[in-house]
């Protein structure tokens, strides 16, 4: 059996211990032999070990916890290797750009983005390389887009970032990389500029059409001004010869 022996230590000393009795002729116990073997070192390697199982299983539930928040996410998640390979992929990436769901490995990420952005998101993940920093860019997609308010279609909009993580040598080890869909916002935005040009479309019309017509209203009431001051000129004058005639001395 296992004991514990108390000592200088808070747990004591553990020990295993075993009893023989001894018996005479006439089948009575005349003593009891035993030894003792100190088994604190086995114990504490065994208390060590079911730690480390314990936190072994920890880091099972935690890894087990993350994959499954990362898989469900609303951003897509894309985690590169070294070689600019994709090693894992969450679900919510394939919802965004609508590639079919499968292996991270048979995944051709270029696939999914417009053509004429595909060498804006190349260079951009060059730079997040070579200048060792994180890089954000938006970017169209092949996948179309359509708004449920007003079934407005057009090309799907990411914004994606890159961030390249390196090991305890300076070396690229991967590339971690997010995906955001912001086709609502990128619609809203084009939108609000759509409103802005056709607000002062509308304003630059009005001012074109009021100096028109204010042109057109000045000549008459020009002309009407004009006569005003020459039938005043006229009467002034008339009235000037009128006193004249009055006084005697009209000629």
């Amino acid at each position: 059996m296992r004991i514990r022996w108390k000592n200088n230590t808070p747990t004591g000393q553990w020990v295993q211990a075993a009893c023989t009795p001894i018996f005479d002729d006439a089948g009575n116990i005349a003593s009891i032999s035993g030894c003792t073997t100190d088994i604190s070192g086995q114990k504490r390697a065994q208390e060590d070990a079911l730690k480390k199982a314990e936190a072994l299983e920890q880091v099972r539930i935690s890894q087990a916890r993350l994959l499954q928040f990362t898989d469900n996410a609303p951003i897509g998640i894309v985690i590169l290797g070294s070689d600019g390979h994709p090693t894992y992929i969450n679900r919510s990436w394939f919802n965004i750009t609508g590639h079919p769901e499968t292996l991270a490995a048979e995944v051709d990420l270029e696939s999914v983005c417009y053509p004429e952005d595909l060498p804006k998101a190349k260079r951009n993940r060059e730079e997040a390389i070579n200048q060792r920093k994180t890089v954000e860019f938006r970017a169209r997609l092949k996948k179309r887009w359509t708004c449920v308010d007003d079934g407005f279609q057009g090309q799907a909009w990411v914004s994606i970032m890159y961030l390249p993580e390196y090991d305890e040598n300076g070396n690229l080890s991967r590339i971690m990389s997010t995906c955001t869909d912001i086709s609502h916002s990128q619609f809203s935005e084009h939108l609000q500029r759509k409103r802005l040009e056709e607000a002062i479309e509308a304003k630059r019309r009005t001012e074109a059409f009021i100096d028109i017509t204010s042109h057109e209203i000045r000549n008459p009431l020009g002309a009407t001004v004009h006569c005003a001051d020459f039938l005043q000129d006229s009467f002034m004058e008339m009235r000037k010869h009128v006193k004249l005639f009055r006084g005697g001395s009209w000629t």
